[in-house]
């Protein structure tokens, strides 16, 4: 099976390796130095000053990032522009967060005048996104969000699920970001990230295990935590976090937006996707995604939000090789063009 879904995502040998090592205690010297090489590797890689490895999703890294924004105690913004920037507002809204909302239609840019007016009107502090929107495949532009926010003397907070490892990266001016070891990191879900270049503010309100502060103090190891998914992470970084990868999945992506795209089903996607979002009208998304399955490739289809669109996903989070990549495009020419091309000529009739 080839596994281009959402996640979990394709697993790599050395992924593989990990997960048949012996599991170590999270007091011991040997853990302290596994989880010390992971921070320092991401350091490096994010251009970041601080890393907090939390168990859990990539939900509770925003949960946790929510609870440091609240400890500021200032207005701020969250812009949507699709499933995932709508779940920050939900989250924000349950920890009372203050905050208005710039809300697009899926799949649409932000517009950086309209933003910058908003944020004036409102004397806003803070601005929190989802720098790759996975609900279509959106990227929103960081470069240009942290410019806007460093002009408006705004903090600048990131959702980067989906956009960790799969793209370079470089976290100077965010003041914060999450991910997790799933998804891009292409490893084990359960792995919660947290990276900061702003002090961590203790907040006693704040749960215990969502508490940044309590981590620091806790030289980053308070509670339990499994050996096996942190070097699983470890050695997974390794092969995802470099210029190689980058460039092969650029490769892969072109390929596939070659196909998809003269066939008008990929509207949010351009030939640097990793996520590509298929939209047709006339194919049933769910029958689409299992004759797709028996066929040996693994899409999602069966996320609410996709499912009440009709929408089908194929994502390069994975870890492929060239030649799975060739066989995608063989099945996806052999069970999408056909039905494509079917409903196309009945529209003319």
């Amino acid at each position: 099976m080839i596994n281009l879904s959402t996640g979990p995502t394709a697993l790599s040998k050395k992924v593989y390796e990990a997960l048949n090592s012996e599991p170590i205690s999270h007091r011991s010297e040997d853990f302290h130095n596994l989880q010390s090489n992971v921070i320092d590797f991401f350091r490096d890689h994010l251009n970041v000053n601080e890393v907090y490895t939390l168990q859990g999703s990539g939900t509770l890294a925003n949960e946790a990032m929510l609870w440091q924004i609240k400890s500021r105690r200032k207005r701020g913004i969250i812009l949507s522009n699709g499933e995932f920037g709508n779940r920050l507002i939900e989250q924000s809204e349950r920890i009372g967060l203050d905050f208005k909302i710039h809300s697009i239609a899926w799949g649409e840019t932000f517009l950086l005048e309209k933003i910058e007016e908003f944020i004036a009107l409102n004397q806003m502090d803070w601005i929190l996104c989802a720098h790759c929107e996975t609900s279509t495949g959106v990227v929103n532009d960081i470069e240009a969000l942290s410019e806007l926010a460093k002009k408006n003397n705004c903090a600048l907070f990131l959702d980067c699920m989906s956009s960790m490892a799969t793209i370079p990266l470089d976290l100077f001016n965010i003041s914060m970001a999450t991910a997790s070891s799933g998804k891009g990191l292409c490893s084990l879900s359960g792995i919660a990230l947290v990276f900061a270049n702003i002090e961590i503010h203790p907040n006693e309100k704040c749960p215990k295990y969502l508490d940044l502060y309590h981590y620091k103090n806790a030289n980053g190891i308070p509670f339990t935590f499994s050996s096996i998914q942190l070097q699983a992470l470890h050695n997974s970084i390794q092969e995802k976090m470099n210029n190689a990868t980058w460039k092969q999945k650029d490769f892969q992506a072109k390929k596939l937006y070659n196909l998809l795209n003269p066939l008008g089903i990929i509207p949010f996607a351009n030939v640097k996707s990793r996520v590509f979002t298929l939209v047709m009208p006339n194919i049933d998304s769910q029958e689409l995604g299992l004759k797709l399955n028996k066929n040996g490739l693994i899409s999602s289809y069966q996320s609410n939000y996709l499912l009440e669109r009709n929408w089908l996903q194929l994502t390069l989070f994975g870890s492929h090789t060239d030649a799975q990549i060739d066989e995608v495009i063989t099945i996806l020419k052999n069970e999408i063009m056909p039905i494509h091309a079917l409903n196309q000529s009945k529209s003319f009739i």
